[in-house]
């Protein structure tokens, strides 16, 4: 029984797509980097890995959960900030809660359907 000595060939993948190891010599952080001028997300991606799966050794690079800053629409809020402006003419930053009264999402449903109805129809005045 003679024992054969094979080097597996690495791969890497992301979101998908079979990405070729661009060099033997560095390390998966620095493939990663290699890739970020292509793939400018994945400079945050976390390194998972290597799974073996026939004669590879596949590195996956997962992307951060989400995007930064976003809220999805049905996304509860917690609070807002209101801009407000003073009788000097200065303005200033408020915090406030973001539970609205009834009145508060009548008064923005309405100035949305009123916006809706300039943009659909627009008021031609004439002067006769």
């Amino acid at each position: 029984m003679t024992i054969t000595v094979q080097k597996l060939q690495r791969s890497f993948a992301y979101n998908g797509i079979a990405l070729p190891d661009p060099g033997c010599e560095l390390s998966p952080e620095q493939v990663r980097d290699v890739y970020s001028a292509t793939y400018p997300e994945i400079t945050t991606a976390s390194i998972e890995g290597p799974e073996q799966k026939g004669d590879r050794l596949i590195y996956t690079f997962r992307r951060a959960v989400g995007t930064k800053g976003s809220l999805s629409a049905n996304a509860p809020r917690t609070s807002r900030i209101v801009v407000r402006r003073r009788d000097d003419g200065l303005s200033y930053v408020e915090p406030q809660s973001a539970v609205m009264t009834p009145v508060e999402r009548l008064t923005i449903a309405l100035g949305r359907w009123v916006r809706w109805l300039d943009r659909r129809w627009p008021v031609v005045l004439r002067k006769e």
